[in-house]
């Protein structure tokens, strides 16, 4: 119920004109727990019927669906789902359709302004000074990273910020095994869109490897 109450808030954001006025759930204690702490109006569909939340369901597949296609695309482990369900949802709230997005609707500040990327696509960017200072004194100022999507403040506001993945921490050099995020200003992405981790996926799941005198060969069923 706590993260529940904690997603919720983050969603309806300080301003009086975003607070949420009604909700409707599924029944589901979290749900019940969070909307009674943050006195939101609530009411409930038919215990055990789904069709009875319809909306809800059929936007929580669309979401899902989203999500699982961009990770496919872009080649990622599903691990990597949070950052792919945001980065899609909030790719469907600046969307132009008809002439008008949910991001204008939402924050009434006119269309987004920013960069539309594809999730895990090739882009360059400057890492932050700390970074930046372990380079050597002729090294490049940009390096080549993955777009993980983008920072938002509470009530789904866009802060200028992108979310990145230096390309050389998904390499197979990398011993540690811990991928940095930054949150960066500015980015360049790829004049066409390239998805170096599908490619690398593409290796692994769609080809076979060499087979000899050693392969044990088991029939199941």
């Amino acid at each position: 119920s706590d993260l529940a109450a904690s997603a919720l808030g983050d969603f309806q954001g300080t301003l009086k004109r975003d607070r949420i006025k009604r909700m409707y759930t599924d029944n589901a204690p979290e749900l019940l727990a969070a909307v009674s702490r943050l006195k939101i109006q609530h009411d409930t569909s038919t215990p055990y019927r789904s069709t009875t939340n319809s909306i809800a369901e059929r936007n929580i597949r669309v979401v899902l669906e989203g999500a699982r296609t961009l990770l496919e695309h872009a080649g990622f482990p599903v691990q990597w789902w949070p950052y792919a369900i945001k980065c899609f949802c909030f790719s469907m709230n600046i969307k132009i359709d008809n002439g008008d997005s949910a991001f204008n609707r939402r924050h009434q500040s006119g269309h987004f302004k920013g960069l539309s990327v594809p999730f895990g696509s090739l882009i360059d960017f400057r890492p932050p000074d700390v970074v930046l200072q372990q380079f050597l004194k002729f090294h490049k100022k940009s390096i080549p990273g993955l777009f993980l999507g983008y920072a938002q403040h509470v009530g789904g506001r866009w802060p200028g910020d992108y979310l990145v993945s230096p390309l050389e921490d998904f390499q197979v050099e990398n011993k540690s095994r811990i991928i940095r995020i930054f949150r960066i200003k500015e980015i360049v992405p790829s004049e066409e869109h390239k998805f170096p981790l599908r490619d690398v996926a593409d290796r692994i799941l769609r080809t076979i490897g060499p087979h000899g005198e050693s392969t044990q060969i088991h029939q199941i069923g």
